[in-house]
């Protein structure tokens, strides 16, 4: 948890940058219409809802010392995660961006490959997990890995969401400040 503060504060900073961008930097503009599928990233951030939603479950099952069908539940939280990280690598590739050009379309660039690395790690982390309760490491007796996991699942949400909102919706609705 600690390490997400520190990961938090770095993800707080770009953040800060892109509003000091969007309102006050000199000589800057955005683009009149966002280069990025908003379908694309809703549908996405659906996906990732499912797999943080059906994880918190499988935590909360296991503190109750509950483990029918862990293995396959947590499969089907990498597919939904797997699912929406290829969703969101094709709205990136699809994204006519030039982030050695601009500075909004490096900013994007960045955000899309740092919500790319964090489901990526949430995705290979939970497949690690689904394989340790094949083993009989993760289990009733055993829950602890899954409750070390969660709060990086519900971080890797709540970022999606906070770069959904402030990099694509805010500038939608207020346009260039």
């Amino acid at each position: 948890v600690v390490s997400l503060f520190a990961n938090g504060a770095l993800y707080l900073s770009l953040l800060f940058g892109w509003f000091y961008l969007w309102t006050a930097a000199p000589r800057w503009s955005a683009p009149a219409e966002g280069p990025l599928s908003l379908w694309g990233l809703l549908a996405s951030g659906l996906l990732l809802s499912g797999a943080v939603l059906l994880n918190n479950y499988l935590v909360a099952r296991l503190r109750k010392r509950d483990d029918l069908h862990l293995e396959r539940h947590l499969w089907l939280v990498v597919g939904l995660g797997i699912a929406h990280f290829v969703l969101l690598l094709r709205v990136l590739s699809s994204a006519p961006l030039n982030p050695g050009a601009l500075a909004h379309d490096a900013v994007l660039t960045f955000v899309l490959y740092y919500l790319l690395l964090h489901s990526g790690l949430a995705i290979l982390f939970s497949g690690l997990q689904a394989l340790r309760v094949r083993c009989g490491y993760v289990g009733r007796t055993l829950p602890y890995e899954a409750v070390v996991l969660r709060p990086f699942w519900i971080y890797t949400l709540a970022v999606y969401w906070c770069s959904v909102a402030a990099f694509i919706l805010m500038p939608m609705a207020w346009g260039p400040l």
